[in-house]
């Protein structure tokens, strides 16, 4: 033992190889011998299981002034938007109050999530606002998730964007997805898109 009785005092070397050859298991062996490592790893599976899970991980690349408040409603869009992607619910209406980060959770994140974290980058979405610069924001904040540092460096390997079209308005990837944002004020036939988010 380290220590032969009460009283006796601890000798920091035979604590320390005690400690040293103590069996754990495999996972915290790997937590404590690379916690970096191990936590990136951790939250990327955790944000390719879990749409809302992923919207706090990517959350600080569209609002970085501003936490990610996780309630009840974005719980309840996340489950069905969740639900959406799996064939579930073909057609979803979430009505909730302003500001409840439903263009942000809908119209930013989900895109991003089903082509990088679900590994669907063949999927075309069509976006509409009422008002052109709403619409083009959604797509461009759409666009700085994907093309952020912890994007990138956990799902950049999915796809890419194509440089030749890669504007606010629309973009491409090299796997056949695509977005487009219209208002209510443009056309949005002939395009023949997966998802439609109004």
């Amino acid at each position: 033992g380290v220590g032969a009785a009460a009283g006796t005092p601890l000798q920091a070397r035979a604590v320390s190889a005690q400690l040293t050859v103590a069996s754990y298991p495999p996972a915290l062996t790997t937590l404590f011998a690379r916690p970096r490592v191990t936590r990136m790893r951790d939250a990327k599976r955790r944000a390719e299981r879990s749409f809302l899970d992923f919207v706090e991980l990517m959350w600080p690349t569209i609002d970085q002034g501003q936490p990610f408040v996780r309630g009840k409603v974005q719980e309840a869009i996340a489950l069905h938007l969740e639900a959406v992607h799996t064939g579930k619910i073909r057609n979803l209406l979430a009505n909730v109050p302003p500001g409840s980060t439903k263009t942000y959770l809908a119209n930013v994140m989900f895109p991003a999530w089903e082509w990088g974290p679900r590994n669907r980058p063949d999927l075309r979405y069509l976006s509409w606002s009422y008002s052109p610069e709403l619409a083009l924001k959604a797509n461009d904040d759409c666009r700085k998730v994907i093309k952020s540092e912890v994007y990138q460096r956990f799902w950049g390997d999915r796809f890419a964007l194509r440089p030749s079209a890669d504007a606010k308005g629309f973009y491409e990837n090299d796997k056949g997805g695509w977005r487009r944002s219209l208002s209510i004020k443009g056309a949005g036939t002939g395009f023949r898109a997966d998802r439609l988010i109004w």
